[in-house]
C-alpha cells in the first residue's frame, strides 16, 4: 500500500471501497506481484477485496491465511487464471521445530546454553505444538534471567503463565471462539468437561450433545448426522484435533489443546456454563448449571450430604476411590436422587467408582442421560422405566441378565448399550422402542429373534449380538435369526459376537457394516453368503481362527474397507476380480497359511495397507512385495530391510 500511496499521492485514504478497489486493480495491472491477505475471517470479505486482484497470467500469486477451512476452500475453488493450490493444513510442531522456533524467540540468533537444553525442552513439551504458545513462551523467557532457577518455575505451569497475559496469547485464541456461530458456542465450552490430554470418544460426545440439547433438528435428517457436522465445523475452524479415525474415515476420537481447553473453562465460569471441581462439596449457590468432577487419586471422598443446587449434568474422570468409600455404595446416584431433581446429563461411566443404581432414580423425572461403571453383577430396578425422558441408558460395564420389564416405556430412548448377554424382557403386546437407534449386547434367542420379527425397533441403525455360552448355532436357526431382522429397514450395522455360525443360504439385509467378534466357528460357505450382500462396505473379523476365506470373482463387490485382527491358522484365497472396491487393508496380529498378497496388489482401488506385529512367516512375504504406485503399506513394527545373519 506504500507503492501505492507514493504513485497516488495523498487523499487516497478518503476513496470509498470500489475507488480504492479499482485503484489497486490498476496500480497491480501489466505487473507481477505478491499479494499476502492475513487472516481472512469470511467468504464475503474475501470476495469483495479478489476482485481488485487482476488475472494477468504473468506468475502473479495471492497468498491468504484463514482459521477457517471453508473459507480456505472457498478461496483456491475460484476461477480465473491465478492458479489455485489447494489449502495447505499448518500441522502442529513435532519437538524438534518446536525447540527450533523457542530457541529463536528466546536466544535470538544465539545458542541456548547446554545446561538449559534439558529444561527448556521439557517447558517447550506442554505446548503441544502449538506455534503461538510457543512464541508467547519464547517472548516470556526471552526477558527473564536465563537461569536453571527461573526456567524451573515454568515446569508444570506453562499454561498459567501463558493464560495471565490474555492480550498476548487467550485473547488472540478467544477471537476464533467469539466469531463461532452461536449454535457451535456451546458445543465448543463442552469441551472443558474433559480432563487435560484426555482422548474424546466422538460417539459418546455427540449423545451428550444432544441429550444437552445443543444440536437442532434439520428437516428429516439423523440428529446425530447433524451432531457430526458441528464438530466437524470445530474441527475446520481449528479448535478441535483429530486424534483417531474410524475404519469409514469419520472422525473416532479427538482431543483439544489445553490451552483452548482452559479458554473454554474460563469463558464457561463467566457464562456460568460449566464449572470443574475436584470433590462433590458443591456450593448451593453455584449458578453452573455443569459440573464436572476430575479426581487426581484421592483415597477417600467426604460424603457430607449437599443441599439443592442447579445442577443439569454432572460428569466425573478418573479417581482411586478407596473401599470404605461411601461413593462404592451408589452414593453419587443417592445423592443426585435426593437433592438435584432437576439433572438431566449423568456421565460416570470414566470414573473408578462402582455405582448402585437406586430404587429412587425415578426421582430424575427430567434425565435424559444415564452412563455408569460397575464391576459386578446388579438388577436395573424397574423404577428406571419412569425415566420417560431418558434417551441414552449405557449400561456396558454391568453383568446384566434381562432387562426390567418396564422398559418397554422408555419411548424416547435413542441408545442401549449393554455389556451382555442380556435377554429382552417379553411382552405380549404391541411395546416397542420407536426411537431406538442403537442396540447391544443382546443374547440372540427365540424371544429377541420374535420381537426383531415383529418391527419392535422400526428405526434401528446398529444391533449387537452376543451369544450366552458360546453356543452353536446351525444353519436354520441362524438363517431364522438373520431372516428375523428383515424388519429392521433402516439397519445398517450388525456385531455378532462368540457365535459359531454357518451360513448356506443368502440373505437380503441393506448392512453396510458387519463385525464378528471372537467366532467359534466360521464355515467356508458363511463367507459366501456375506460376500454376496449388496452394500457392505465394511467387514471386521476379530478373534477368529481355523477357516478358509474363498472370494469369487463375484464377491464383496462394494466392500471398502477390510479389517482382520487375531485371525490365526486360516486361509485365504482370492480370484481375480474379487472386492474391486477395496481402499483399505488392515491385518493386525494375524497368522495365515495362505494369503492373496499378489492379487491384493494388483487392485486398482487399494489405497492404504495396514499391517500390525506381522508373524515371521508374512513378515517375509511384506519384505519381498512390490508396491504398485499410489498404494501405500505401513507396517508397524518397522520391518529390517533385510534379515540378519551371524
Amino acid at each position: 500500500m506504500e507503492s501505492i500511496y507514493r504513485k497516488n499521492g495523498p487523499g487516497w485514504q478518503d476513496l470509498d471501497d470500489d475507488e480504492l478497489k479499482s485503484l489497486l486493480f490498476k496500480c497491480l495491472e501489466d505487473r507481477r506481484y505478491l499479494v499476502v491477505m492475513d487472516d481472512i475471517w469470511e467468504i464475503e470479505a474475501w470476495n469483495e477485496v479478489s476482485v481488485a486482484f487482476p488475472t494477468n497470467s504473468n506468475g502473479s500469486r495471492v497468498l491468504i491465511t484463514s482459521r477457517i477451512k471453508e473459507v480456505a476452500l472457498h478461496a483456491s475453488s475460484l476461477n480465473n487464471s491465478i492458479p489455485h493450490i489447494p489449502p495447505y493444513e499448518l500441522p502442529f510442531l513435532d519437538e524438534d521445530k518446536s525447540w527450533e522456533l523457542f530457541s529463536k524467540k528466546v536466544f535470538g540468533g544465539g545458542t541456548c546454553p547446554l545446561e538449559l537444553e534439558t529444561l527448556g525442552r521439557q517447558i517447550v513439551k506442554s505446548c503441544r505444538g502449538l506455534p503461538l504458545a510457543i512464541v508467547v513462551l519464547g517472548g516470556l523467557l526471552a526477558n527473564k534471567e536465563k537461569t536453571h532457577r527461573t526456567w524451573s518455575k515454568y515446569v508444570g505451569h506453562v499454561n498459567s503463565y501463558l493464560t495471565e497475559d490474555r492480550s498476548s496469547c487467550m485473547d488472540i485464541l478467544a477471537l476464533s471462539y467469539n466469531h463461532l456461530p452461536r449454535r457451535l458456542k456451546s458445543c465448543f465450552l463442552y469441551f472443558g468437561i474433559y480432563p487435560e490430554d484426555f482422548e474424546i470418544p466422538v460417539r459418546q460426545l455427540i449423545r451428550l450433545w444432544i441429550a444437552e440439547g445443543f444440536i437442532r433438528q434439520i428437516g428429516n435428517r439423523n440428529i446425530e448426522d447433524v451432531a457430526e457436522d458441528y464438530l466437524e465445523e470445530l474441527i475446520d475452524w481449528s479448535l478441535i484435533q483429530v486424534a483417531t479415525k474410524r475404519l469409514d474415515g469419520g472422525v473416532k476420537t479427538c482431543r483439544i489443546h489445553d490451552l483452548l481447553r482452559d479458554l473454554c473453562i474460563s469463558e464457561s465460569a463467566e457464562e456460568k456454563f460449566l464449572e470443574v471441581c475436584s470433590d462433590i462439596k458443591l456450593s448451593p449457590m453455584s449458578k453452573c448449571r455443569r459440573i464436572s468432577i476430575h479426581f487426581a487419586n484421592h483415597p477417600y471422598i467426604s460424603s457430607n450430604p449437599c443441599e439443592s443446587s442447579n445442577i443439569r449434568s454432572v460428569m466425573g474422570f478418573g479417581g482411586v476411590v478407596g473401599l470404605e468409600s461411601p461413593l462404592d455404595k451408589g452414593y453419587y446416584l443417592k445423592w443426585l436422587c435426593k437433592s438435584n431433581k432437576l439433572v438431566r446429563v449423568v456421565e460416570l461411566s470414566n470414573m473408578a467408582i462402582c455405582c448402585v443404581i437406586p430404587k429412587r432414580i425415578e426421582n430424575l423425572v427430567l434425565l435424559r442421560y444415564l452412563s455408569i461403571s460397575s464391576g459386578a453383577r446388579h438388577v436395573i430396578p424397574n423404577s428406571i422405566c419412569n425415566l420417560w425422558n431418558l434417551e441414552t441408558l449405557d449400561m456396558r460395564n454391568f453383568e446384566i441378565k434381562c432387562l426390567p420389564k418396564g422398559i418397554w416405556k422408555l419411548k424416547k430412548l435413542r441408545y442401549l448399550y449393554l455389556n451382555g448377554p442380556t435377554s429382552l424382557p417379553r411382552t405380549d403386546n404391541k411395546a416397542g422402542l420407536p426411537n431406538l437407534q442403537v442396540l447391544t449386547g443382546i443374547d440372540l434367542n427365540l424371544n429377541s429373534m420374535r420381537l426383531f420379527a415383529r418391527a419392535r425397533f422400526p428405526n434401528l441403525r446398529k444391533l449387537g449380538l452376543r451369544s450366552a455360552s458360546g453356543r452353536f448355532i446351525d444353519i436354520d436357526s441362524v438363517v431364522l435369526s438373520l431372516s428375523s431382522i428383515y424388519p429392521l429397514r433402516h439397519l445398517q450395522t450388525l456385531k455378532l459376537c462368540e457365535f459359531m455360525i454357518i451360513l448356506s443360504d443368502k440373505i437380503s439385509l441393506q448392512l453396510t457394516k458387519i463385525t464378528l467378534l471372537d467366532l467359534r466357528v466360521c464355515a467356508p460357505s458363511t463367507w459366501g453368503v456375506l460376500g454376496s450382500l449388496t452394500n457392505l462396505r465394511i467387514l471386521k473379523v476379530v478373534g477368529c481362527g481355523m477357516f478358509t476365506l474363498e472370494c469369487n470373482e463375484s464377491s464383496f463387490c462394494q466392500l471398502e474397507v477390510l479389517k482382520m485382527a487375531k485371525v490365526t491358522n486360516s486361509e485365504w484365497t482370492m480370484e481375480k476380480g474379487a472386492m474391486p472396491r477395496l481402499q483399505r487393508l488392515v491385518i493386525e496380529r494375524c497368522n495365515f497359511k495362505t494369503m492373496p498378497l499378489d492379487e491384493l496388489w494388483c487392485l486398482s482401488a487399494l489405497r492404504d495397507v495396514e499391517v500390525l506385529h506381522p508373524d515371521p512367516e508374512l513378515a517375509n512375504m511384506l519384505r519381498q512385495l512390490q508396491m504398485r504406485d499410489g498404494c501405500k503399506l505401513q507396517v508397524y513394527p518397522p520391518l529390517n530391510p533385510f534379515p540378519t545373519t551371524n
